[in-house]
């Protein structure tokens, strides 16, 4: 009996031997672990880099510039960003042989909408560099401050009587006078028939010649 027991619990082990090395056998092997991504990294890679883009489309367009005078080309020339004047002259074939290179700064930068005028050799009281209008100019300091002491002229064969009470000394007397000068005369000739009105004399002609022209 003792010898029965004993092949009874041998043959009991073979069995459970034999099951686990089946469940074993049948079991699905596991998968490997898929490699963590980060969702950010992924949506920024295909996200295109727009603001650079755009920068950079900026700098290549900056606007466009009118250029007059003395240059070999003149006409509407379009600019980069950071552009400068000489950038400007370059590309209207460089300055014509009469312009009058004492008068540009060759380093002021440019902007959309300018005019840049190039004055000819002998030619006073140009800007070299305006904005919009002539009023708004940015020349060189130079120009600009010949043209704030030099206003306008007014016409005595034009000038309405408004215009000639704006010189000194003038009133609606004078200035009647002054065009009914002019009216039975045929205009002024000279600046010094100004002396010819009544009331107007040496004195007041030195005082207005300045600011008087025909």
């Amino acid at each position: 009996m003792k010898q029965y027991g004993q092949w009874c619990a041998i043959g009991l082990l073979s069995v459970l031997c034999v099951v686990l090395i089946g469940i074993c056998l049948h079991q699905p092997a596991k998968k490997a672990p898929k490699a963590a991504t980060d969702p950010f990294k992924t949506s920024m890679s295909a996200v295109p880099n727009g603001s650079s883009n755009r920068q950079t489309t900026q700098q290549q367009a900056a606007g466009f510039v009118d250029v007059k005078g003395a240059v070999k080309h003149p006409g509407i020339y379009q600019i980069q960003g950071n552009a400068r004047l000489f950038d400007i002259i370059r590309q209207a074939g460089g300055f014509a042989e009469d312009a009058d290179q004492r008068q540009i700064n060759l380093a002021q930068s440019l902007t959309d909408q300018q005019v840049v005028y190039v004055p000819v050799k002998g030619e006073q009281g140009s800007v070299a560099v305006t904005m919009n209008s002539p009023e708004s100019a940015v020349g060189s300091s130079t120009t600009t401050s010949e043209n704030s002491s030099n206003p306008a002229k007014v016409s005595l064969n034009q000038a309405t009587a408004t215009e000639l009470q704006a010189l000194n000394g003038i009133g609606q007397k004078k200035a009647e006078q002054i065009i009914a000068y002019r009216e039975e005369n045929g205009g002024f000739k000279a600046l010094e028939d100004l002396k010819e009105v009544s009331g107007i004399g040496d004195k007041t002609y030195e005082g207005l010649k300045d600011s008087i022209t025909l």
